[in-house]
């Protein structure tokens, strides 16, 4: 300590005020700034929570394009997850065989005629039913009991052993071109394969692959929640080519948006932002922290370019950490640290990439 003091006394000491009044406020705003930053150092703990966690990744794959997650993030195929033009994808079951495929068609059609619009003269919902093939069939049905305008689609297929729902919601004027689009979803679906290497040209689509279409909108979502003690975690992954691109650049909508972003979370930081590769796809990324209920980190990286297509569709990354868990519950602070979040989220971004023989 005497070392350390004779030390200022040399070398600080003779550059400082002279006036304590102006010297003290000025050590202390140097301390601050040194704090600050030695915050922003990982401690070994941090170092080993994030090799734990990114020396055991998972690779998957997510439309046309790869990324690594780590194995205690289970990836979630909700509803509406994928879309070819006009055709939702959504794989209800696996290991599913011929005869469950007949008792599942015939339940789902008798449900349609069970129930009825409540309009009169109230017919059932049900309006076709169509076996395009042996395992393959076609309704068509009223969207709701309340619903007389919008009319629902529907392809069921068995793709291997999976049982594959097809469908869109419509009016009678497009019901030509949004039935041959389910139909050639259908016609060129096939199982995924067990492994990622053995993945042919085509669009994955969770349990199943859609084989090359050209020209067609193609949009992929895909949410990872991860097990505890991260539980609190969410990392969710966008990917399409289709439709209207956000209006700028992510940190132009976040820069436009500053001041209000201030006045509504007055303790909120910004752990990083600026241009940042993803693996060898340039974008933008923005790590933020606030204060809420609880402590919450939020991170997002886009893609920069605009002129969509599939070998350039639009991404978006985002991971939220601190979230409620299934009892509502807010955690006092997140699962992870700052630098266990970023060191996390550096190793999957950096991973994502274009799958080899993807087209």
């Amino acid at each position: 300590m005497n070392k350390l003091l004779a030390l200022y006394r040399q070398r600080c000491k003779p550059y400082l005020p002279q006036s304590r009044w102006l010297r003290y406020p000025l050590l202390i705003i140097v301390a601050v700034y040194l704090w600050g930053w030695l915050q922003r150092i990982p401690l070994t703990g941090e170092i080993k929570t994030v090799n734990a966690l990114t020396s055991s990744m998972k690779t998957h794959c997510i439309g046309r394009h790869f990324i690594d997650v780590p194995k205690v993030a289970i990836a979630d195929y909700p509803e509406y997850t994928f879309k070819i033009d006009w055709a939702t994808i959504e794989t209800l079951r696996a290991g599913v065989t011929p005869e469950e495929y007949e008792k599942h068609i015939t339940a789902f059609e008798q449900a349609l005629l069970n129930t009825k619009l409540i309009y009169e003269p109230k017919p059932p919902l049900l309006l076709k039913s169509e076996r395009l093939s042996a395992h393959t069939h076609f309704t068509h049905a009223y969207e709701s009991d309340s619903s007389r305008v919008h009319k629902k689609l529907t392809v069921h297929t068995l793709v291997g052993d999976r049982l594959v729902m097809l469908s869109v919601i419509t009016g009678d004027s497009q019901y030509d071109e949004a039935r041959a689009s389910l139909l050639q979803v259908a016609q060129n679906l096939m199982p995924m394969p067990d492994n990622i290497a053995d993945i042919p040209p085509g669009f994955c689509a969770g349990h199943v692959l859609v084989k090359n279409i050209p020209n067609a909108r193609e949009r992929a979502y895909v949410v990872f929640g991860w097990s505890k003690p991260y539980d609190d975690v969410l990392f969710e992954v966008t990917i399409e080519n289709g439709g209207s691109t956000s209006e700028g650049s992510l940190l132009q909508r976040i820069s436009f948006g500053k001041a209000m972003l201030e006045r509504m979370l007055p303790q909120h930081s910004v752990l990083r932002s600026g241009n940042k590769d993803a693996g060898k796809i340039d974008g933008e990324e923005w790590l933020s922290k606030a204060k809420l209920k609880n402590t919450q980190l939020r991170f997002l990286w886009e893609t920069s370019h605009k002129n969509l297509s599939s070998q350039t569709p639009e991404i978006r990354l985002e991971l939220n950490a601190g979230l409620q868990d299934a009892s509502g519950r807010y955690p006092e602070k997140p699962g992870f640290s700052d630098n266990e979040a970023i060191g996390i989220w550096d190793a999957m971004i950096n991973s994502l990439r274009v799958r080899p023989n993807a087209f």
